[in-house]
């Protein structure tokens, strides 16, 4: 007993001196304690170890502070070096990896923008110094134009002369010889050639789009006019060559010269048509359009009067209807009273006339009611304008018919079954089956009493309704 004791001390012993000793040399291996201050086999004294320690824990934190900063602001090459710095000091740290990748490629981006922005600093500066150029010798071109023009080379006249007024669109003498060609050619676009005249230039191709589109500007100015409409009545749709424009009074409308058809179009009054030579240059031109009336005077009497009138669907007033204001061409109407059958005919307006019609009514006959109800109950009524009656008839005649052909139906399915309650007796004769046949000979005459019935009643509101139809 006292030997376990003893051997459980020493172990217990060997333990705690073993965990005492954690502390490792940094130059020869050997394991100290954690509060010595100089390893136990070659004296090497700690307190260096920790101020190197420190010291490279200080410059890893001031790397890592620096790159987020420069991360942070976007400095992706700034970023990239002091990340980089960090891995070699610290080559565990996971931050410093994820973020290398993304500054590399970030970086790349930046210095690919900071490229094509210098390439296109580069391409402005000689786009600036061939503009410089064109206004230098500007008066020669516009010379060497004038001398094409006269030599009636409308062309190459164009060309040269837009050639001249690159540096400048805005250049007096070189837009009033611009304009001179265009008139001479009758103001077709095409003797102005943008691809001719720029497109073999030395410098970028946006900017030889740029001095195309202010050539085609330019032109197309000179070979536009303005034209001017006036209309007698406003509130008129007004079309050039098919294409709204607006409703009268417009503003004058920028044109390409040449032939132009103009329409000005109003309810009640007939289509005013012109055709304009509008001029370029820039140069006014003015048209009128005058509108005629289209309209005319109607009256509608009937026989009796008061009766509703409809003029294509609408509701326009009771008879007599005097100096009705419609316009010209034809209109459907309808005249239609209690009492009488509707009456329909057309009605022809001309133009600065008076057109009549008389609608003669016609008295609504029992007769026909009685046909009406035959066909279908309750329309004779509704047909002699009695519309509520005519629906109790409709549904009550609905209704019964429908119960007739449930009741009969039903007796027809009740009779079935007693046949087979007859042939189940006959085969075996029992007193089950006996009583079982008459059980659905009871229960088939009373459906049949009910078929009976609900058909008398279909029949009797059939009958009423004629009865109504003739009589009332």
């Amino acid at each position: 007993m006292r030997r376990s004791a003893v051997l459980i001390g020493a172990c217990i012993l060997m333990l705690a001196v073993s965990l005492a000793y954690a502390k490792p040399c940094p130059q020869c291996g050997t394991e100290n304690i954690d509060e010595a201050k100089f390893c136990k086999q070659c004296g090497f004294e700690f307190a260096k170890a920790d101020e190197i320690r420190k010291a490279l824990e200080q410059e890893r934190a001031a790397l890592l502070e620096r790159a987020d900063s420069a991360y942070k602001a976007g400095r992706w090459e700034d970023a990239l070096t002091s990340y980089r710095a960090l891995l070699q000091k610290d080559s565990g740290n996971e931050l410093a990896k994820g973020r290398i990748p993304e500054c590399e490629r970030k970086a790349n981006e930046e210095k690919a923008r900071r490229d094509q922005e210098a390439r296109a600093a580069q391409l402005r500066r000689e786009y600036d110094a061939w503009l410089e150029d064109a206004r230098k010798n500007r008066t020669y071109r516009l010379k060497t134009a004038r001398g094409l023009l006269d030599d009636g080379k409308l062309y190459e006249a164009g060309r040269n002369s837009m050639l001249a007024l690159a540096g400048d669109w805005n250049w007096k003498e070189g837009r009033a010889l611009l304009k001179e060609i265009l008139s001479k050619a009758t103001w077709n676009l095409s003797v102005c050639d943008p691809e001719a005249a720029f497109g073999g230039l030395t410098i970028a191709a946006p900017y030889k789009e740029e001095l195309k589109q202010q050539a085609l500007m330019v032109c197309r100015e000179f070979a536009f006019g303005v034209l001017e409409i006036d209309v007698s009545i406003p509130g008129a749709e007004i079309a050039v060559d098919g294409r709204r424009i607006g409703v009268s009074p417009v503003e004058p409308e920028s044109l390409a010269a040449g032939s132009h058809v103009v329409v000005a179009r109003k309810e009640g009054y007939y289509d005013a048509t012109e055709s304009v030579e509008v001029q370029g240059g820039g140069e006014i031109t003015r048209v009128s359009l005058g509108l005629r009336s289209a309209t005319g005077v109607a009256r509608i009497l009937s026989n009796p009067t008061g009766a509703r009138v409809l003029l294509d669907g609408t509701y326009a007033g009771t008879t007599p209807l005097l100096d009705l204001t419609l316009d010209g061409g034809q209109r459907q109407v309808v005249v239609e009273s209690k009492g009488y059958e509707r009456w329909s005919g057309i009605l022809t307006v001309v133009e600065g006339e008076t057109a009549s019609l008389e609608a003669a009514l016609i008295a609504k006959s029992k007769g026909k009611a009685f046909l009406r109800s035959a066909l279908l109950p309750g329309s004779g009524q509704r047909y002699r304008d009695r519309t509520g009656t005519g629906w109790v008839y409709t549904v009550a005649q609905v209704v019964s018919a429908g119960a007739a052909v449930f009741g009969y139906s039903a007796y027809s399915s009740a009779f079935d079954e007693y046949e087979e309650a007859v042939r189940d007796y006959e085969s075996s004769g029992s007193e089950q089956s006996w009583q079982r046949m008459i059980s659905k000979h009871n229960d088939a005459q009373d459906k049949q009493k009910t078929s009976n019935l609900t058909l008398s009643l279909a029949v009797g509101v059939y009958v009423v309704n004629l009865v109504d139809a003739l009589v009332f």
